[in-house]
């Protein structure tokens, strides 16, 4: 949801358009209050999540390939579930081990690489080995955990044909995206990742490795350029460029980096890679840098779960309600389902005054999965812009409650969303509440 900074409950704005919404939570509140930070969250998951290095995906959502059972055994139904709930229980336990038997992003990545035929010199076969041996996608979905965010298995579904397993992953800043998982039974009988299919990327796992080997070592190998699509010869072309980018958004040079991209060819600037690069640095520059960049990306790149996802962050910060319901409703039906999709439903609802369908929405969430915060947290949301003071304390107490976050009441008297609510004996018995919690 809403990204803030997360020191003694105040909101850092650093992202793009302002909001009128500020924070009274402390360092454990779900960022439910701006649609443009959850997008620059969004745009950092899309390369931690997945671990990989910076690459262009060139065919989104392409077909997935057939899934080869590498045993005797052919999985069960059973097996898709006990995999999907094994792998939220251990990543929640931050039992790395059963976690990387389950990803098995090792033989996921000698795959892909195997697959390339690379000839390498024994340096090079080395620095590969180690790369391979390293589970960077667990690791980082253990410590997105660790730091606030969630990975919850939803289902096993068909598509195509094919059977997956749909998690869910919510960052600590609430950027969402969707891990589709594809399962084999290794020849040591265990069950594990044949492949990964992460939304906020709209790409295989096996092809993002296979586009960063490629584009990294091309310069070393100039024959692999033959096995290398039009995208990926341009990008490595521009590699320098790309990395110079990095550097000076980490840096906080947010505007000599959007200059950079601004200043690149037009068909480089089409590069996926690259307009995620824009967008990223568009947060630190002005409201018109942001919209701009984030309406050429849709522009360029309109299809997709990529496209899916960002058009929803999009059509909440431009306030237009109907579009938004739509996007995640589109999405809503692509992954069959999702509380938390009810949740941004309820907030496009609340941000047009439609205050009882909002209510719907976010009770609707909460009864479907009753440890969802963020669903308390929207609901209680509503009750205070629509003025009803005896419902805001009822659902900010749940809130609490269910969260065990703190709420700071010297956050609310500062904030304008509060003020009315501040004025009454609502806000009065909220406070005292709040003491006695803390005895």
């Amino acid at each position: 949801m809403r990204l803030t900074e997360r020191p003694a409950g105040l909101v850092q704005d650093s992202a793009g358009l302002k909001s009128e919404r500020t924070s009274p939570m402390g360092s454990q509140m779900p960022n439910i209050f701006r649609s443009n930070s959850r997008l620059a969250a969004f745009l950092v998951s899309a390369v931690l999540i997945s671990g990989c290095k910076r690459t262009d995906t060139v065919t989104p959502d392409a077909a997935i390939p057939p899934v080869a059972d590498l045993s005797n055994v052919p999985l069960t139904d059973a097996d898709y579930s006990e995999f999907g709930r094994s792998l939220e229980k251990a990543v929640a336990a931050k039992d790395r081990t059963a976690v990387n038997q389950l990803l098995r992003m090792k033989e996921v990545m000698q795959r892909a690489h195997r697959e390339l035929n690379l000839q390498l010199s024994p340096v090079d076969q080395e620095r590969l080995r180690i790369i391979e041996e390293r589970d960077y996608l667990g690791e980082n979905i253990i410590t997105g955990v660790q730091n606030g965010g969630s990975y919850s298995f939803l289902r096993v579904r068909i598509v195509d044909g094919q059977k997956r397993v749909l998690m869910r992953v919510i960052t600590a800043e609430d950027a969402l995206t969707y891990h589709d998982i594809f399962l084999t039974r290794y020849p040591d009988g265990q069950v594990g990742t044949h492949d990964l299919y992460d939304f906020s990327k709209g790409e295989l796992m096996t092809r993002l490795n296979r586009h960063a080997t490629l584009t990294s070592l091309v310069n070393l190998y100039p024959d692999l350029r033959a096995q290398m699509s039009p995208a990926e010869q341009l990008y490595s072309k521009h590699m320098d460029v790309s990395a110079g980018i990095a550097r000076d958004i980490q840096a906080g040079r947010q505007k000599e980096a959007l200059a950079t991209f601004r200043a690149l060819p037009a068909e480089v600037q089409k590069l996926k890679v690259f307009q995620l690069d824009a967008l990223k640095a568009a947060q630190g520059t002005t409201d018109e840098d942001y919209i701009t960049e984030l309406e050429r990306f849709l522009r360029d790149h309109p299809n997709g779960s990529t496209a899916d996802l960002m058009s929803i962050y999009y059509f909440l910060i431009k306030k237009k309600c109907d579009n938004a319901l739509e996007a995640i409703d589109r999405l809503d039906k692509k992954v069959g389902g999702d509380p938390y999709l009810s949740v941004l439903m309820s907030e496009a609802l609340a941000d047009a005054g439609k205050y009882d369908a909002a209510r719907t929405k976010a009770e609707q969430a909460i009864k479907e999965e009753p440890k969802l915060v963020q669903a308390y947290w929207e609901r209680a949301m509503v009750a205070v812009k629509e003025k009803n003071h005896p419902d805001s304390l009822t659902w900010l107490k749940k809130y609490v409650a269910v969260s065990g976050a703190p709420l700071e009441p010297a956050s609310l008297e500062t904030d304008p969303l509060y003020a009315e609510f501040v004025k009454t004996p609502q806000f009065k018995q909220l406070k005292q509440w709040l003491a006695e919690q803390g005895k």
